[in-house]
């Protein structure tokens, strides 16, 4: 793919969402942030709350957007570790209103006023499995990277794919091994060795560009 494509991202203002788009700059892309607060090389910023667009509030860009070569669904909002008992229906219902539902409406924004080529999703080993503590997490992963794989079928003529980066160095990593009570999961150790997030990233958006998945499909990076 051309080194001057356009390349949309969610959550670039800090974490892995720092990362990728950084890693998009290096491409020499023209990047666009769509988030709360944004990367400040970005050519262009969509400001995006997920809970207030899950609401129904409309993303502040009602202008006709360029063909977008990547568009990176990233942000994210985990929550808290907390055996599954002690997870209330509000708190999971909350979880998916913005994870998934929010996500949607940012997808299906952009469908509407850009051409888009191809759609990746930051997804987890947790949609794939079960990890404790973490019910509104993985039920939400899951149930967004089915959600994408509907897209895929509706929408032919864009690629949707979901790529799980592993373990990176995160702010939200650091925060999951610092909890109080995080030594009495069976995920504890799993975190402890975390990937550089800045090389994770390139290694993400390589895939994305240079060889990118089938569409529907789910990918780990090694």
């Amino acid at each position: 793919m051309s080194k001057h494509s356009t390349i949309a991202i969610t959550g670039t203002g800090s974490g892995f969402g720092w990362s990728l788009a950084e890693s998009a700059l290096s491409r020499k892309a023209d990047l666009i942030s769509i988030g709360r607060s944004h990367h400040p090389k970005a050519l262009l910023n969509i400001d995006c709350d997920l809970s207030e667009v899950a609401q129904g509030l409309r993303l502040r860009a009602d202008q006709k957007l360029p063909r977008i070569d990547l568009l990176v669904l990233n942000a994210y909002e985990f929550g808290s570790a907390k055996r599954s008992t002690d997870v209330t229906s509000q708190e999971l219902l909350r979880h998916f209103e913005i994870n998934v539902i929010g996500q949607r409406e940012v997808l299906d924004h952009f469908l509407t006023l850009a051409s888009l080529d191809r759609v990746a999703i930051v997804s987890s080993g947790a949609a794939r499995r079960g990890y404790q503590g973490w019910l509104s997490y993985c039920v939400g992963k899951a149930a967004f990277d089915s959600l994408i794989r509907v897209y895929s079928e509706e929408f032919p003529e864009t690629n949707f794919f979901s790529i799980s980066p592993g373990v990176i160095s995160t702010p939200m990593n650091f925060r999951l091994r610092e909890a109080p009570d995080a030594r009495e999961f069976s995920w504890f150790d799993k975190l402890q060795a975390p990937k550089e997030a800045g090389r994770t990233a390139g290694e993400f958006l390589s895939l994305c560009l240079d060889s990118p998945p089938e569409s529907g499909s789910w990918t780990a990076l090694a």
